[in-house]
């Protein structure tokens, strides 16, 4: 239970978070064009990839919003803002919230992505390294 808990401690700097994102974004991408495109193959795998794609996606968004909690802890805010982004995904499915909860959210993409990090140890953490280690920030194995 420590070792998940600790997958939220810490921090992550703008370019770790977007290449460690865009990571996880081609290994979904990379599932998904696994998936067998032809009806009488897919009747037969529909199972088999459903399962694999309930699996997969357990890890997938823990480390995602792994990324997410540190990366906000980097610029010095609590990982509880990641409560808006799921906010703006829960108005997006009501079409009069859709245009608002789409803009909002690219806010807050861009929040991520392009404020800097603070230029010092915080309290959420030291200051993130600059080498990139993909399994290590996934999983937040960095000391």
């Amino acid at each position: 239970m420590k070792k998940i808990l600790n997958l939220f401690r810490g921090r992550i700097s703008r370019k770790t978070f977007f290449l460690s994102y865009l990571l996880l974004l081609a290994l979904g991408f990379l599932y998904f064009g696994l998936a067998p495109i032809e009806e009488d193959q897919f009747e037969k795998y529909t199972i088999i990839w459903t399962y694999g794609l309930i699996v997969l996606l357990i890890p997938f968004f823990a480390i995602a919003l792994s990324l997410h909690i540190r990366r906000l802890h980097d610029i010095g805010l609590s990982g509880f803002f990641v409560l808006a982004q799921i906010l703006f995904i829960i108005l997006g499915t009501f079409e009069s919230w859709q245009v608002m909860a789409y803009y909002l959210d690219i806010l807050y993409w861009l929040l991520l992505v392009l404020k800097t990090g603070e230029d010092k140890d915080n309290e959420y953490g030291l200051m993130p390294s600059s080498k990139i280690k993909f399994w290590e920030v996934a999983f937040n194995l960095e000391k």
